[in-house]
């Protein structure tokens, strides 16, 4: 969702041109069993998926590394004990994957599998205190894992072990209210855990934010209490969406903490849902699948852009939800999960980034000048391109004007009939496109 500004057609840069040929595909490979309730993570250019679990079938003790170089998958990892409701986080070249539980035994695990993708290996060592549905993320030399829940206690935790990937030691401290169900997201040495349900059952909107440099937290809240929703970074923003309330409403709220400023913006998921799953690869975020309804899956990824703060939509071969994603480098992967029959899924499926979609080519001969950048009823547009077609678009997409412009042509524009918002022009010819924003 666009905040309501000003009438206004805004131009965000002064960069110069951009060529906008934003293009990615999709690609499918395979788990070695079909399972939800995994977890995912991301290591140098390795994305891995451990644990979950299948239809009747005791967790197994398994993990698969994705390789986005080579895109092949390797299963690689045979490790014990086998659980879902598990936990994953990378940092640089680590991938862990923390807790977990077997409800076929009724066992809670404080077990945590670590992967080094330099040198392709399992290591294992343990949390401080053995429970499920927890949330975990890393950023400079920092892993954590937050909250979480045991069926063995029946009490939520507050609990945080902080792995430090330099010295491998690990170090506790605590959330300022237990808690499970949670999410958490790192970047520019700034962890954040929010959201989750406490042991009465009621959806929480508290922020715990750690400062990886300081060792300090700082506390604050989502705009909106919910559990069961996810979470990523992307350049210096963190983002939390979807999710479930208290009533059970699912919920479509996006909360965006900027770890420069510190400040909280809201947005909005195109379809409310619950249990999806979030990576980040390159400038974008990703947000894909989850339940809508009953065990209704959603196919629908909604994808944002850092660099502009736009948003695209997209759609997955599979509706799915409790599934396991991540992102690294130009590559976000999804993972198992639950399609609406409430089978497991094998298959991972691939978005691969082909473009970034903003390369910048600075001050080019060819150009176009708008003006005023802050417009109420009427926009000036000049052309120093060829002949071409000049387009307006929201930011949602939708074309609002079009028409051909000549080369050293000047148009005023009304534009007292649009909406408020922000706009989008665009001016080239059938070969490529020149965007200033």
């Amino acid at each position: 969702m666009i905040k309501q500004l000003p009438k206004v057609l805004m131009i965000l840069s002064s960069l110069g041109l951009i060529y906008t040929n934003t293009v990615a595909q999709w690609s499918t490979a395979s788990l070695q069993a079909p399972r939800s309730k995994l977890a995912a993570a991301a290591a140098g250019n390795r994305i891995v998926f451990a644990g979950g679990i299948g239809l009747i079938t005791i967790p197994p003790g398994v993990a698969e590394v994705y390789n986005t170089t080579t895109n092949l998958v390797s299963n690689n990892s045979s490790w014990n004990p086998g659980r879902n409701w598990l936990c994953g986080a990378g940092v640089g070249n680590r991938a862990l994957f923390a807790g977990g539980v077997n409800d076929w035994i009724l066992t809670v695990y404080d077990n945590v599998n670590l992967y080094n993708a330099t040198t392709s290996s399992w290591s294992a060592t343990n949390l401080s205190v053995a429970r499920a549905y927890l949330a975990g993320a890393g950023t400079g030399k920092k892993v954590l894992f937050g909250g979480g829940y045991s069926s063995n206690t029946n009490i939520c935790y507050s609990d945080v072990d902080i792995f430090d990937t330099l010295s491998n030691s690990w170090s506790t401290s605590n959330l300022s209210i237990a808690r499970k169900s949670l999410a958490a997201a790192g970047t520019n040495n700034t962890i954040v855990f929010a959201g989750g349900v406490n042991n009465a059952g009621t959806a929480l909107s508290t922020v715990d934010i750690y400062d990886v440099t300081t060792g300090t937290w700082t506390t604050g809240n989502l705009s909106v209490a919910r559990y069961d929703l996810c979470a990523t970074a992307v350049g210096d923003r963190i983002l939390f969406a979807g999710g479930t309330t208290t009533s059970g409403a699912l919920s479509n709220r996006v909360d965006i903490f900027n770890t420069t400023t510190g400040l909280w913006t809201i947005d909005s998921l195109t379809v409310a849902r619950t249990q999806l799953s979030a990576g980040s690869a390159g400038n974008f975020a990703f947000f894909a699948g989850g339940r809508i309804s009953g065990t209704t899956a959603s196919n629908v990824v909604n994808i944002f852009n850092n660099s502009d703060s736009t948003w695209t939509t997209s759609s997955l071969v599979t509706s799915r939800y409790q599934a396991a994603a991540a992102g690294t480098n130009n590559k976000f992967a999804i993972a198992g999960g639950l399609n609406s029959s409430g089978s497991p899924l094998s298959s991972i499926e691939v978005y691969t980034i082909t473009n970034t979609g903003q390369l910048e080519i600075g001050n080019a001969p060819l150009s176009f000048d708008i003006y005023p950048t802050l417009a109420d009823n009427q926009l000036t547009i000049k052309s120093n391109i060829e002949d071409s077609r000049l387009e307006i678009y929201s930011v949602e997409g939708k074309k609002v004007l079009n028409f051909n412009i000549e080369r050293g042509q000047e148009l005023s524009l009304d534009i007292s009939t649009f909406a408020k918002g922000l706009y989008i022009v665009q001016l080239g010819n059938s070969s490529k496109k020149f965007v200033k924003q």
